[in-house]
């Protein structure tokens, strides 16, 4: 009987702990790079828009908004999350309301405006995340989003024939949102199975 519990408290604890504390919802590579280079400084403003529209959304939330970066920028990691971001719950919302709306990442060169653009609607940049079927990560609770510099190549005209293969500009990143995702059905039906095994044999050895 002892070892029917501990099954039942095992299984009852592998279903239900996930839910209790925050982990990597979400992973995904990001690219931002031109066959030719129409910038002539180093310094760049990005920022990710999240809106009902590529171009002119009608309700536009930014991410990252205030971010400057440059070549020496690789392998820095930041953060967004509701201690250093006022919209940072504005973003999560959105990115949880099973709408399937645009995101938009924007680098743009600080000193002349200049920019590049790529663009998704969430269930194309969510894809594969698997947790439920809605385009985006509907009913999780997002905690963080995290934006690691993998790589930032940026090589001049004059000089684009002489460096390595590949695009002259060119900007690595890795996306990664925080936080608690939804339990899948199957989950929560036999973390309940396991929990209502534990009633049972309590009621029965009372008995």
């Amino acid at each position: 009987m002892n070892r029917i519990l501990s099954a039942c408290l095992l299984a009852a604890t592998a279903c239900f702990a996930p839910m209790a504390r925050g982990g990597i919802l979400f992973e995904r590579s990001l690219v931002v790079d031109r066959s030719v280079n129409i910038f002539s400084t180093s310094q760049f403003d990005l920022e990710f828009v999240l809106g009902d529209a590529f171009f002119t959304p009608s309700n536009p939330v930014k991410l990252f908004d205030d971010l400057s970066l440059t070549p020496a920028n690789i392998g820095d990691v930041y953060v967004a999350n509701s201690t250093n971001d006022p919209d940072f719950q504005s973003v999560a919302d959105r990115l949880t309301d099973g709408s399937d709306q645009f995101i938009r990442l924007v680098l743009e060169e600080s000193a002349s405006g200049r920019k590049e653009q790529r663009g998704w609607r969430e269930s194309g940049f969510f894809v594969g995340h698997g947790s439920t079927l809605d385009p985006d990560l509907a009913g999780a609770t997002i905690e963080g989003v995290q934006l690691r510099i993998d790589g930032f190549v940026l090589h001049s005209s004059s000089l684009a024939a002489l460096a390595p293969a590949g695009p002259p500009v060119q900007v690595l990143m890795t996306f990664t949102v925080l936080g608690t995702a939804v339990p899948e059905p199957s989950t929560l039906a036999f973390g309940a199975a396991g929990l209502a095994m534990l009633v049972g044999a309590g009621y029965t050895r009372r008995r």
